[in-house]
């Protein structure tokens, strides 16, 4: 079962799961900017609060970053998540090329820190994954 932690309903929800043990984090909608780091700034105080060793994003919804968000992400955001001390993460993006190509670009910022990663286009296999760390 799923509590609600924080959302922004037009743009992004932030759930704790005790099925899968985890924080969930959902794109509803692009967003770019001011408003794309204010939901990685919500995220990442959720993970903070339920000192969550989980994490789940679902990016389905976020096509591609611009290059300032890229940047912003992988040289603020994501030292940051590594800080909280996130053990295991899974991204289901959206099923194209381009948003498996930024992913990845993205995830390999995890690299050698001890966070287990994958991401995905599929939801189930997502949850499964998560479920069993």
């Amino acid at each position: 079962m799923a509590s609600r932690m924080r959302t922004d309903a037009h743009t992004y929800s932030i759930e704790w799961d005790e099925d899968i043990d985890a924080v969930v984090f959902r794109w509803h909608d692009f967003a770019s900017g001011d408003r794309f780091r204010e939901g990685a700034r919500a995220l990442l105080e959720a993970v903070r609060s339920t000192e969550a060793s989980k994490l789940l994003v679902d990016a389905q919804n976020m096509t591609a970053h611009d290059k300032a968000d890229q940047r912003w992400l992988g040289n603020e955001w994501m030292p940051k998540v590594i800080e909280a001390e996130i053990e295991h993460s899974v991204t289901v993006h959206e099923a194209n090329p381009f948003a498996e190509a930024e992913m990845k670009a993205l995830l390999s910022r995890l690299d050698g820190h001890d966070v287990s990663s994958i991401m995905t286009s599929d939801m189930e296999k997502a949850r499964a994954w998560i479920a069993d760390k």
